[in-house]
């Protein structure tokens, strides 16, 4: 039996770290790793390179910079190959162009695997929460974390993403987004086509690094936990992923789904000063 590959598409913090996870999953599986820099561990200079040795691969996963994500993205789904694509979709520059929903659409109509890298969803919360979905009227996040000195500032692309993403899976689709930010900022709240309200008070250059959720139930009772995303967190988000392209999905099967992606990168894009930021390619 040919031993199954994955290749990890772009090999820097978070490629490294799902590269890690991969290997505990998938001990016997080969990971090759794709990336511009020639740094140790890397197998390949580019995409064309690898699909070029392996053109079957059991998976791709994309942690490229995010002006990459999508020529990559619509590269491997051409030829079938399921992708997990870590948030977002496309850069801020790229959505709200016409070409990229077309080209998205005709991803989405490919029927090919895209697992989204939104990992809230697995916490313990969420799990309780989705229990008392029906009876939740008001979902609270705060987060401290200097993320732009960790990561550089493209990162306010997908500020309060993981936020934003289990809002839209637990209360429904955003109605109204009333969002403002400064680009370290994300305040405000997002009403919801269920009449429900998701309220937000991120700050990306700012600690303390924490985070909670309080999640206020009808009977008017409120509960705030810590919630952040570990380890554990991602090796779940990823093992779902795997399960899906195996074709048995578990019951309790959580992943967000390319759609998702692009329903939590709509909400960001109506907040105006994240809408007109553009990045360098230095800046990433």
């Amino acid at each position: 039996m040919n031993k199954e590959t994955f290749a990890i598409i772009g090999y820097g913090s978070i490629g490294r770290r799902h590269a890690a996870n991969l290997a505990g999953l998938r001990p016997r599986a080969r990971i090759v790793k794709v990336d511009p820099a020639r740094v140790p561990g890397v197998d390949f200079q580019d995409l064309a390179q690898c699909l070029a040795v392996y053109p079957s691969l059991a998976g791709a996963l994309i942690c490229s910079p995010h002006g990459e994500h999508l020529d990559a993205l619509d590269t491997l789904t051409a030829v079938g190959i399921p992708v997990y694509l870590e948030k977002p979709v496309c850069s801020t520059a790229q959505y709200g162009n016409y070409k990229t929903y077309q080209r998205v659409s005709q991803i989405s109509r490919r029927g090919v695997v895209v697992g989204m890298g939104f990992q809230y969803r697995y916490h313990a919360i969420a799990e309780s929460l989705q229990e008392l979905r029906d009876e939740i009227k008001q979902l609270d996040f705060v987060a401290r974390d200097d993320l732009v000195t960790r990561y550089g500032p493209t990162v306010a692309e997908t500020m309060g993403s993981h936020s934003i993403d289990l809002a839209l899976w637990l209360l429904g689709p955003a109605y109204a987004v009333k969002l403002t930010s400064n680009g370290l900022t994300l305040t405000g709240h997002i009403l919801h086509a269920t009449g429900k309200v998701s309220n937000y008070d991120i700050n990306m250059a700012a600690g303390p690094r924490g985070s909670t959720i309080a999640a206020l139930r009808t009977n008017g009772t409120a509960r705030v936990v810590p919630i952040d995303a570990d380890e554990w967190m991602y090796q779940r988000c990823l093992a779902d992923w795997l399960r899906l392209i195996d074709g048995a999905p578990s019951i309790r099967h959580r992943l967000a789904l390319l759609h998702d992606g692009l329903a939590v990168q709509d909400v960001l894009g109506r907040v105006s000063a994240l809408r007109h930021m553009k990045y360098s390619r230095e800046a990433q």
